[in-house]
């Protein structure tokens, strides 16, 4: 089957589910063998920018237009732009606390429930004005941040620190997290 480029590998217990431009796949290393879950393209999505599985395998792709939730099982689509601040979702990440949270532009975060989207962090930004890249929560639970030049930030403790070059990390741009 062709692919036409694998946006997203994302390793789940027995396989390894791709995202490519016009599906979804499942990848079964020890059969050596694809299956199509859902096909995408009448979505019509444009840019698309993340994917996340989430612990009960639903789907969430992340795109310019806006987020796109697939449960499952049955499948059911989220539509995009219910929200309108859900236009340019860059990540979205499952944190420690199982609460799905979309990055988007101008650094806003957003909880994303079955209906709604929530503002994250009670609407504080984390970038003034870059998008939410990435994002990882370390041991004792702060949540780290990574924009497209704006460098890093950290909440922790209920306030959020910026880093810059200038502060001495390496570049301003963070895109994800080893």
């Amino acid at each position: 089957k062709q692919l036409y480029g694998a946006y997203s590998l994302i390793p789940k217990k027995d396989k390894l589910i791709v995202y490519s431009s016009t599906n979804i796949f499942a990848y079964y290393p020890e059969q050596e063998k694809f299956e199509r879950l859902f096909h995408i393209m009448p979505l019509n999505i444009k840019w698309s920018t993340v994917m996340l599985v989430d612990d009960k395998e639903n789907y969430w792709i992340g795109s310019h237009e806006g987020l796109f939730f697939i449960r499952k099982n049955p499948f059911r689509l989220f539509p995009p732009n219910t929200h309108k601040t859900l236009e340019e979702v860059y990540s979205i990440n499952q944190f420690t606390d199982g609460k799905i949270v979309a990055g988007t532009n101008r650094g806003r975060l957003y909880e994303i429930t079955d209906t709604s989207a929530i503002p994250y962090f009670n609407d504080k930004k984390v970038f003034p004005k870059a998008e939410v890249f990435s994002s990882f929560t370390d041991e004792p639970g702060s949540i780290w941040f990574g924009s497209g030049y704006q460098g890093l930030s950290v909440w922790k403790k209920g306030t959020i620190q910026n880093f810059h070059i200038t502060d001495g990390i390496a570049d301003n741009t963070v895109t994800d997290f080893l």
